[in-house]
């Protein structure tokens, strides 16, 4: 979810045109979409690539169909989660307001 909050913040702030509002947080449908792809991308690649690799090499790696699916899921989970987030816009603003 980290990967998907941080581009879905670049790219929703710089090319957000599309504005909606969640209580008294307001998104955009570029940085939204943005957080489904990169999220749905990330989970996919740990599930069919970690499994059996140095970092975890007793994990069965998932075949392909179960891993989308899963990774769909968790994409779509991870996007409403962001939606509906009254804390923020993403890491990157975090990061910047506490070096700030």
């Amino acid at each position: 979810m980290t990967w998907g909050d941080a581009f879905a913040a670049l790219i929703g702030k710089g090319f957000g045109k599309h504005q909606y509002q969640v209580w008294q947080s307001t998104r955009s449908w570029e940085g939204s979409l943005t957080m489904f792809v990169v999220s749905v991308t990330v989970i996919f690649l740990v599930l069919t690539l970690l499994p059996g690799s140095l970092l975890s090499p007793l994990t069965l790696p998932w075949s392909v169909i179960p891993a989308l699916i899963i990774a769909f899921i968790g994409g779509i989970f991870a996007t409403l989660v962001e939606a509906i987030s009254p804390l923020g816009e993403g890491l990157f603003e975090s990061v910047e307001f506490t070096i700030k």
